[in-house]
């Protein structure tokens, strides 16, 4: 299913310096309606890996944009994965996140459930 951007979402897509990471429109969207302009560096240096299937272990002060840097090409994931094989034998889980404390975890699920939110194929648990 296509989903057809106007104009001016285009624009604040291409504007936005995620484009780069070539996210699906949507995901682009998504980021530019959270005011996220310019990937942190833990960002820049991440999602590069991430995307490619890379394991990564990352270290960074909080607030650095790790949440983020892995959960967008997590998402770009599973976007390209239902792209490329629609098939009903796609069903998940796709993804199992672990975190360490409920605190972390909160905010994971919280961050999740604003990135997915124009993907109605989702569905999040905890």
């Amino acid at each position: 299913m296509e989903q057809k951007m106007d104009k001016k979402s285009k624009n604040v897509a291409s504007d936005n310096a995620f484009a780069k990471f070539d996210f699906d429109d949507r995901l682009i969207k998504m980021i530019a309606e959270m005011n996220w302009e310019t990937p942190t560096p833990v960002q820049a240096s991440m999602i590069p890996m991430v995307l490619s299937g890379k394991n990564v272990l990352a270290r960074a002060r909080t607030g650095s944009g790790k949440t983020a840097a892995f959960l967008l090409p997590l998402i770009q994931n599973i976007l390209q994965l239902n792209i490329e094989r629609p098939s009903a034998d796609m069903r998940g889980p796709y993804v199992l996140i672990v975190a360490p404390t409920k605190e972390l975890t909160s905010q994971i699920f919280t961050q999740l459930q604003q990135l997915i939110a124009p993907f109605l194929l989702f569905k999040l648990s905890i």
